[in-house]
């Protein structure tokens, strides 16, 4: 069978076009299926881009804010130490007696209760930024004491001043007809922000003479120079 050359023109033109319709088929209507499929993607995304540009353009009044927001916070944070053990109570309460004139008679320690966990942000040593989680927590004590009616007034004024949060959480006294002064209890509370990695900061205790090497007095004392 012979076909003449305008036969064969024509089927040669029938494969090319069968050629390009199955290169379009196989290859191009994938590829616009994809396009489609990524402009719906970027679709989606568009109103979080756009947010997150408004972010971005508001970025130095965030960056403000959150300055402002930390030092606020380290401001608040130095109110409270990361730690309070008997020892430091104890000596609170001999600073009531030096300084108010209340005379402890005796004291009741309360175990520290978490009140209230929260999270800071704190600068690392690669200039990064990490969260840091923090639990407050209530501790006291109840002192027995006796004193007069300024002394009181003196004592919610010192407790109001003290350096790290203090409270008076509760007071109870009655008048000593004998004495002529108030006695009762007082129970103090104090706070204290910890993340459980701080250093015990003890509470510096003066130095007290806690006896005598000679008890029966049997060692004589001579001016220098003399025997």
């Amino acid at each position: 069978m012979t076909i003449s050359k305008r036969d064969a023109k024509l089927l040669l033109i029938l494969l090319g076009i069968i050629i390009l319709l199955m290169s379009y088929l196989a290859v191009y209507n994938p590829y616009l299926e994809k396009i489609e499929a990524v402009e719906a993607e970027t679709a989606a995304l568009r109103p979080e881009l756009e947010e997150l540009q408004g972010y971005y353009q508001n970025l130095n009044v965030y960056q403000a804010g959150i300055d402002s927001a930390s030092e606020t916070m380290t401001a608040e944070l130095a109110n409270y130490p990361s730690d309070i053990r008997a020892e430091d109570l104890i000596m609170y309460a001999v600073s009531l007696e030096n300084k108010v004139g209340v005379k402890v008679t005796g004291i009741t320690f309360s175990e520290p209760q978490p009140i209230l966990s929260f999270q800071t942000i704190s600068e690392t040593s690669d200039g990064g930024w990490a969260a840091v989680d923090l639990t407050a927590y209530r501790t006291g004590m109840t002192v027995s004491c006796a004193l007069g009616y300024q002394a009181l007034k003196d004592m919610a004024d010192y407790l109001a001043d003290t350096q790290y949060r203090t409270a008076l959480d509760t007071v109870s006294v009655s008048f000593n007809s004998e004495s002529g002064e108030l006695i009762g209890t007082a129970g103090i509370n104090k706070y204290f922000v910890a993340s459980g990695t701080e250093d015990y900061q003890a509470t510096e205790v003066p130095k007290v003479s806690i006896g005598t090497d000679d008890i029966f007095s049997t060692i004589g004392i001579t001016a220098s120079g003399q025997e």
